[in-house]
């Protein structure tokens, strides 16, 4: 089935379009007018949207940036480590007790 543009431009009615370039020829400033007052709440929306989405983006790139920040914090904190479960800094210090004791510890006054 091929398009045929003839049977397409007879539902179009050439009078009226004749009509509208005559009126758009006599009156451009209030056609452009009216093309503006009909497109600018589409505009207004997509600014609106594109904002949004910016606005989006920014917030997923800086979780992004958070998470991948804490996950080489972890990483360091894990390599630090020794197999037992102390720091290397504690098994030199001569501390046995285990790395989360000491964040659990009262402080005696």
């Amino acid at each position: 089935m091929a398009l045929d543009l003839n049977s397409i431009f007879q539902y179009i009615p050439q009078e009226k379009i004749a009509e509208w370039l005559r009126w758009i020829e006599k009156n451009p400033t209030t056609f452009i007018y009216y093309v503006i007052l009909i497109l600018s709440p589409f505009l207004l929306v997509s600014a609106f949207l594109s904002w949004k989405l910016s606005k989006e983006m920014q917030k997923e790139a800086k979780e992004k940036k958070q998470k991948e920040s804490r996950t080489k914090a972890i990483l360091a904190a894990k390599a630090s480590r020794t197999p037992s479960g102390k720091s290397e800094s504690d098994a030199a210090n001569g501390n046995t007790a285990p790395a989360h004791d000491k964040k659990h510890k009262k402080k005696k006054k």
